[in-house]
């Protein structure tokens, strides 16, 4: 249920958050079980963060946001590192960027 499928590398998650008669509460509940496939990209690159911007659907996408910051700010107390490390996300968009100019 929480893996990547064999359908373009989408997760469920994926699947929800580009499914326009996804209900803002089943997408929430996908999320909750299971935060770090917000940040698994399909074979586009594409994570469902960047479809819940890409759709302008902030219904879902401002909770989201909360419940990551929230969820840093809970594993970071025991950590002596934050969660999401700035310059892996940058080394990392910059890798994408140089892939879709390919």
């Amino acid at each position: 249920f929480l893996t990547t499928t064999s359908d373009g590398m989408m997760t469920p998650l994926h699947i929800m958050v580009m499914n326009p008669y996804a209900d803002t509460g089943a997408i929430l509940t996908c999320f909750h079980l299971n935060m770090s496939a917000a940040f698994e990209r399909d074979d586009r690159g594409l994570s469902p963060l960047d479809y819940l911007w890409k759709y302008k659907n902030f219904d879902c996408l401002v909770p989201m946001m909360q419940g990551l910051c929230l969820h840093q700010e809970a594993h970071s107390k025991s950590c002596s590192s934050p969660v999401v490390d700035m310059d892996i996300m940058q080394a990392s968009n910059k890798k994408r960027k140089v892939q879709e100019n390919k």
